[in-house]
């Protein structure tokens, strides 16, 4: 393997595996794939105005999103169409605790799970 290839596989590992914080602008977390297939976020609740989660440069094949939620403060989180919610519903939050979510896409549908609360 070339040093080139070896510095971009390791580019790409590394962003990975790294969770970048996303503020809300306008109320609005606005999640950029980057044409990435996997895309790891923290996002925080900093006051208690409803939230909408939004995604952007989705792949067309798989995807995996990794969302950790620091649930501060009491807002809505309203999450794009087409997620099916492996408890069936999309989860609810307890302010103070952080929750770890995972979004997969299989084709054109997402399924989503939540766990934490510690």
């Amino acid at each position: 393997m070339d040093t080139v290839t070896y510095a971009l596989i390791n580019g790409k590992l590394a962003e990975i595996a790294n969770y970048s914080t996303v503020a809300a602008v306008a109320n609005v977390y606005t999640i950029d794939f980057a044409n990435s297939p996997v895309k790891n976020v923290k996002i925080e609740t900093e006051d208690s105005n409803a939230k909408t989660v939004v995604l952007t440069n989705v792949p067309t094949g798989d995807a995996e999103l990794f969302i950790e939620l620091t649930y501060t403060n009491a807002a809505a989180i309203i999450w794009f169409a087409g997620i099916t919610w492996l408890s069936g519903a999309a989860p609810t939050f307890e302010t103070g605790k952080v929750y770890r979510i995972a979004l997969f896409k299989y084709g054109t549908g997402w399924h989503g799970n939540s766990v934490g609360g510690g």
